[in-house]
């Protein structure tokens, strides 16, 4: 339903019956269901993964990684503004490797 990049964190939703995927957020209740393997343009069809790895840059190895509050990004400092979604996904393998474990999301609350 929008441009993607590869490497975007990405939130599956029913539209009309019509799965699309739209860029996850986690200060608009969107949770990551997976990662655009590839640059994926509005309208169009593309991969997503759901488990694996993904490259993403400037990862700090060890680290757990959380959806963030820019869509389609993450971060290892989740913001924790009541309302947001807080939901782990995945661990820093690499400096710019990503192993996806996308974990349960629940809203923080003040």
């Amino acid at each position: 339903s929008e441009a993607i990049s590869a490497g975007d964190a990405v939130n599956k939703w029913d539209n009309g019956g019509t799965v699309n995927v739209r860029l996850a957020d986690a200060s608009n209740n969107r949770p990551c269901h997976g990662f655009a393997t590839e640059a994926i343009a509005s309208a169009a069809t593309g991969k997503i993964d759901s488990d694996g790895s993904i490259a993403q840059a400037g990862l700090t190895i060890g680290s757990k990684y959380f959806l963030g509050t820019t869509p389609g990004a993450i971060t290892a400092d989740p913001d924790e503004t009541t309302g947001n979604l807080l939901q782990v996904v995945g661990t820093a393998s690499d400096a710019t490797v990503l192993s996806i474990e996308l974990g349960e999301f629940s809203e923080f609350v003040a």
